[in-house]
């Protein structure tokens, strides 16, 4: 069950899911400057977004927290207990923190565009066509793209950016590539009808923070992408 603590301290259990009762299991936690994205086993459960133009109310989360493991047991939520419902516990096997990549939704796996977005229309994730997982981009009818805007980058530091692409027939074209960084636009070129892996790398400016990153078809057809990574050299 997923519990979501109010500005009062009120509490409220949104989301529930499937789950081990005689076994661990594996809760996580995707923490990232747009959205909040809770799995379960591996599976994302839920997704909490940041809003447009959020306030620290409904977006309090860019600043340091702790990490918090906590056992409830009565109240108002997840209810009232007897004695006979005593003694539980809690067993925590292990507690890791990783830090998040600048780049997210490389393989398309939530489900939903964000933190892409899109212009021309007709991008669309789907799930046929993927080269790995279960989700990829595809790209249909006159020219369209998507592009991810990234921030937190280092200054004066080359980065690579690699994906796959193919196209759905002979004489089609996509590009995957990377503008706004402080230099000229790169790109790299797929045409072929298999998925294959292409990469351009950037050099940010002096004091360039910032990114775009783009897949971009220019003419007809239908293309498709997946396994989008972004490296630092």
């Amino acid at each position: 069950m997923l519990q979501l603590q109010g500005l009062g301290g009120g509490t409220s259990a949104t989301h529930s899911t499937s789950y081990n009762a005689a076994d661990y299991n594996i809760y996580s936690l995707e923490w990232s400057p747009v959205a909040l994205k809770f799995y379960v086993n591996n599976t994302l459960q839920y997704t909490y977004n940041k809003a447009s133009g959020a306030t620290w109310q409904q977006w309090p989360f860019d600043v340091p927290f702790y990490i918090i493991l906590n056992q409830a047991g009565g109240a108002g939520w997840p209810g009232a207990i007897t004695n006979a419902d005593l003694p539980f516990n809690m067993q925590v096997d292990y507690v890791r923190v990783y830090n998040l990549p600048i780049f997210y939704n490389g393989g398309f796996e939530t489900g939903t565009l964000s933190p892409w977005t899109s212009w021309g229309g007709n991008a669309s994730i789907i799930n046929t066509n993927v080269r790995t997982g279960l989700k990829c981009i595809q790209l249909s009818g006159g020219a369209n793209a998507i592009e991810q805007y990234l921030t937190g980058l280092q200054p004066n530091t080359t980065y690579r950016f690699s994906g796959y692409g193919k196209v759905s027939a002979a004489g089609q074209q996509v590009l995957l590539g990377v503008k706004g960084y402080g230099g000229t636009a790169v790109n790299v070129a797929f045409n072929t009808t298999s998925y294959i892996n292409n990469s351009v790398t950037f050099t940010t400016g002096a004091t360039q923070t910032t990114a775009t990153l783009y897949f971009y078809k220019a003419g007809s057809g239908t293309v498709y992408g997946d396994d989008f990574t972004l490296e630092k050299l």
